[in-house]
């Protein structure tokens, strides 16, 4: 689960490793949220939100955080 805030209505592109995942509008109170439900395996990743400008696609506000998912141990 990824979450972040921005303007309201606002166009917010997911980034997995520099992979475009998915993009959603800020709801009103400029929340917004994705999820990935399967494929992410064990290593170090970097996840990036962009707000973006829907007329000319660049982007206006940015946020970027590493993370690694850890190999499962029984």
């Amino acid at each position: 689960m990824v979450s972040g805030r921005s303007a309201s209505g606002a166009l917010v592109r997911f980034h997995l490793n520099d992979f475009l995942i998915a993009s959603a509008e800020a709801s009103g109170e400029g929340r917004v949220s994705f999820a990935i439900g399967q494929g992410v395996q064990p290593g170090a990743y970097r996840i990036r939100l962009d707000e973006v400008d829907p007329t000319s696609g660049g982007v206006r506000s940015r946020a970027e955080v590493n993370f690694a998912v850890p190999v499962n141990v029984a």
